[in-house]
């Protein structure tokens, strides 16, 4: 059996007028952003659609730089995780973590060589039409003024 949603349960699509409720899943929002990197997850613990957020975020840059700063939060606590995972033994962890910090040393460094570029053929300039001649007359010029 599925729970019928009720209206608290409901998500608050609402961004200002009257129905302007959004202090009420602001902070929720914001603590669960912290937790989860994920706006996803974040909507979905606060009761609020996608929508309703990225909204108030274009509209309110207070909230704008809440947001930035509760995901950096939670970017930096994922990469704490990381960095524990890395020093009990993960080498996958390692490997990435050597890769972003240290490129020079650990990135890839496998480089593609470079592609000579294509053989031109001289154009025959007899083939333009006037239009094409006057065009080409007025691109010469421009670059010549450069």
């Amino acid at each position: 059996m599925t729970k019928r949603r009720t209206k608290v349960d409901k998500p608050d699509t609402s961004v200002g007028g009257r129905y302007a409720n959004t202090a009420r899943w602001t902070t929720p929002f914001l603590a669960a952003l912290r937790e989860n990197p994920s706006v996803e997850h974040a909507c979905r613990v606060a009761g609020v659609a996608r929508s309703a957020a990225y909204e108030r975020r274009a509209i309110y840059p207070a909230f704008a730089d809440a947001w930035a700063d509760a995901l950096e939060e939670g970017i930096d606590e994922l990469q704490s995780v990381v960095f524990k995972r890395a020093i009990e033994g993960s080498d996958r962890c390692v490997m990435f973590l050597l890769r972003a910090h240290r490129p020079a040393i650990y990135g890839n460094s496998y480089r593609p060589p470079p592609v000579p570029p294509p053989e031109s053929e001289p154009l025959d300039l007899s083939l333009l039409t006037p239009e094409e001649c006057a065009e080409l007359d007025r691109l010469v010029a421009k670059l010549a003024g450069r």
